[in-house]
């Protein structure tokens, strides 16, 4: 056998192991989005936003990757289905004495601060 062969070989048992990680990436994702969402009595694409925005506290994150974020989750098509679930977000969080933690810029996205980050993981967290 050749060393390009070898090589080969190689990439395709390290593509089946890649495949088994994202499996359990994916689980693993899914998991956690169900405990954000018992946890803040959300629907699942609130507790996937929620979770994005607190993964970079203080940082913007755009529309488009909220929303290819959602529709990867639950098939949705709708732009609108972020402002939906940061809008359902923010009411959650006000209800239970959070305020002004999610932000919005035109342009830019939405974003968290990182005080709010802490303290929807303690939330989330017990």
């Amino acid at each position: 056998m050749t060393e390009l062969e070898r090589l080969r070989v190689r990439v395709r048992e390290l593509e089946e192991e890649l495949a088994e990680w994202e499996k359990f990436g994916e689980m693993d994702r899914n998991e956690r989005i169900h405990q954000w969402r018992r946890s803040l009595g959300v629907l699942p694409q609130v507790a996937h936003v929620a979770m994005i925005l607190c993964e970079s506290p203080g940082r913007f994150k755009n529309t488009d990757d909220l929303h290819d974020a959602i529709v990867a989750s639950e098939e949705s098509q709708s732009r609108h289905v972020v402002s939906v679930a940061i809008s359902r977000l923010k009411k959650r969080l006000r209800a239970r004495g959070i305020t002004d933690a999610v932000h919005n810029e035109y342009g830019h996205g939405y974003m968290i601060t990182p005080e709010g980050a802490r303290q929807v993981r303690a939330l989330v967290e017990g």
